[in-house]
């Protein structure tokens, strides 16, 4: 589990100048995984919430469920392995999960943006983000998601675009269709 979130970037780029607000919409909250993870959990799933730098603990009262991400075993290394060999990754696009891209690892792209950086020739579930027009609240079209790849949050609001978040009982829906799907 990759769930994208600021303080990476705060971490990372802190000793680097620019502006990096621009992709936050990028970001998911952690919460709206739990019961997800929870459902993948009682299937007989472990689940490693992953990241080197997050923002806040994953607290799940759940044998199989690990933050590792918190946890004093996390090291570069294992990252790589955990991904490498992973069931099932998902995440919302962030850049550890091309570690499973690479090993051919089934992934689950829930909650993110932009659509362009969808991975149409892997085995993949692709669930962004909503994006709807401030004008009326319309739910873009498909074409008008495709049109509209942005990566900059500027860019969706001069466009007169709005982002919404996936609610937990979406994530956790498209969480289990990718667990039918994958595993046949």
């Amino acid at each position: 589990l990759v769930v994208r979130d600021e303080r990476y970037l705060q971490e990372v780029t802190s000793k680097q100048k620019g502006y990096w607000g621009y992709h936050d919409y990028r970001n998911s909250r952690i919460e709206d995984y739990r019961k997800g993870a929870l459902q993948l959990a009682e299937l007989g799933y472990t689940v490693f919430r992953m990241g080197k730098h997050v923002k806040g603990k994953f607290s799940v009262l759940h044998p199989n469920i690990i933050d590792y991400a918190n946890s004093s075993y996390r090291n570069d290394f294992l990252d790589l392995w955990l991904m490498a060999h992973c069931k099932l990754c998902i995440s919302t696009c962030t850049g550890l999960d091309h570690v499973a891209l690479c090993f051919g690892r089934p992934i689950a792209f829930i909650n993110f943006l932009p659509l362009g950086d969808a991975c149409s020739w892997h085995p993949t579930v692709n669930v962004p983000k909503k994006l709807f027009w401030l004008t009326d609240g319309r739910l873009l079209s498909f074409s008008e998601y495709v049109r509209f790849s942005l990566n900059n949050l500027e860019d969706y609001a001069r466009h007169g675009i709005g982002i919404e978040d996936l609610s937990e009982d979406e994530i956790v829906s498209c969480m289990l269709e990718a667990e039918q799907r994958f595993r046949g």
